[in-house]
């Protein structure tokens, strides 16, 4: 599963989105969960980096483009093993159990 988000997305949703996919990440194992963040500059996301006190990887995608990046809010998405994308997810933080929702599909997929 990738988390996706920018530095310019709105931070508070960011945050709920990064805390529910550790959350998911501790259950079905961090090697399925990973996390293309961009940021304006290697500086901010060095600093983002050192930050994470979470076990899930954050990679620099400031070179990946998608054309869910143009809603400017974060989102997730399976990546299959063909390189194809499905399942892709839009989180809101005022509704915590869409994410329990969309979990369990992931869980599903993942097996």
């Amino acid at each position: 599963m990738i988390v996706r988000y920018s530095e310019l997305n709105c931070q508070s949703c960011v945050d709920s989105l990064l805390f529910y996919a550790g959350q998911f990440a501790n259950k079905v194992g961090c090697e399925n969960v990973q996390v293309w963040a961009t940021y304006s500059n290697r500086r901010n996301f060095s600093l983002t980096e050192r930050l994470n006190k979470k076990a899930i990887d954050i990679l620099d995608a400031r070179d990946f483009s998608f054309g869910l990046d143009s809603i400017n809010v974060p989102y997730m998405f399976i990546l299959n093993s063909d390189m194809t994308i499905s399942n892709v997810f839009i989180p809101h933080k005022e509704f915590p159990d869409s994410y329990d929702w969309y979990f369990s599909i992931v869980e599903k997929v993942l097996k």
